[in-house]
């Protein structure tokens, strides 16, 4: 079911746009974006992963590591809790390799875009990084990625 995974796949992708272009306005990530994702994800595996069991555990590894960190982000006030949710339900979908992938592009990317608020001054930087687009961009990368192998 090839098809029907990389369909699931464009999806998220299009549901990523929507939380980047609603972030860039508000700062907020509404919740009901991030729920599609995190339920787009199961009939993902279904229709791409033959050893599904397999998955189901090295996305638990995934997520045993990473849900800290996320949480610690909210904690120290570095995120706020539409990132974290974000995030979170994008670990559904990134196995270990490409988890990594997107957090180092998710590093780059959220520091190019606080350079970019920075020259407009106090009103733009008090607003906060509209993280929610570097989160976005290093999640579509790997998942883009996947496209020609499930068409």
């Amino acid at each position: 079911m090839p098809g029907v995974a990389a369909a699931l796949v464009v999806a998220v992708l299009a549901i990523l746009l929507a939380c980047a272009v609603v972030d860039l306005r508000s700062r907020t990530i509404p919740n009901r974006l991030v729920v599609l994702v995190a339920l787009l994800a199961a009939p993902y595996w279904l229709a791409a992963a033959p050893d599904l069991p397999g998955r189901v555990i090295g996305q638990a590894v995934v997520i045993a590591i990473a849900l800290p960190i996320l949480l610690l982000l909210f904690a120290i006030r570095a995120w706020g809790g539409g990132d974290v949710k974000l995030s979170a339900a994008l670990l559904l979908w990134l196995p270990g390799k490409e988890a990594l992938e997107a957090a180092a592009i998710m590093a780059v990317t959220g520091a190019v875009l606080a350079l970019l608020i920075l020259p407009f001054g106090r009103r733009a930087t008090a607003r906060g990084v509209p993280y929610g687009v570097a989160i976005a961009i290093a999640a579509a990368v790997p998942l883009a990625g996947r496209l020609p192998f499930l068409v």
